[in-house]
């Protein structure tokens, strides 16, 4: 059996970035001011306005314990390695991982969201 990765100790993070006025904006999200579902619905509400300019750029990133940032990285990097196969097979997708835990899962779901 899979042991859960917890979140304790760790930070997920979404910035986006732009140009405006010859000025450089960001809009950064996280799960220390939004924790779980908050987190989910702040990024998909920010990322959804910032699809409309195909200039912004998205950054995903984990913060915290290097070992524990490093396995969710390379879990999260299996896991929608795997989905896009699934998809070129017509099979279903994972949707979540038993390895995480409800916050981790949050931020998986905004990752495979993505285009």
């Amino acid at each position: 059996m899979e042991e859960v990765i917890f979140s304790a100790g760790l930070v997920y993070l979404y910035l986006n970035g732009y140009v405006e006025n010859e000025m450089l904006c960001i809009q950064s999200i996280d799960t220390y001011r939004h924790f779980e579902d908050g987190f989910y619905q702040h990024v998909i509400e920010g990322s959804t306005i910032a699809d409309e300019d195909d200039e912004i750029v998205h950054i995903f990133a984990i913060v915290g314990i290097k070992e524990k940032a490093n396995q969710i990285y390379f879990m999260l990097e299996n896991t929608l390695k795997d989905n896009f196969n699934h998809i070129l097979a017509g099979e279903n997708i994972k949707k979540s991982s038993k390895m995480l835990d409800k916050t981790g899962n949050a931020f998986f779901n905004v990752i495979k969201l993505r285009k």
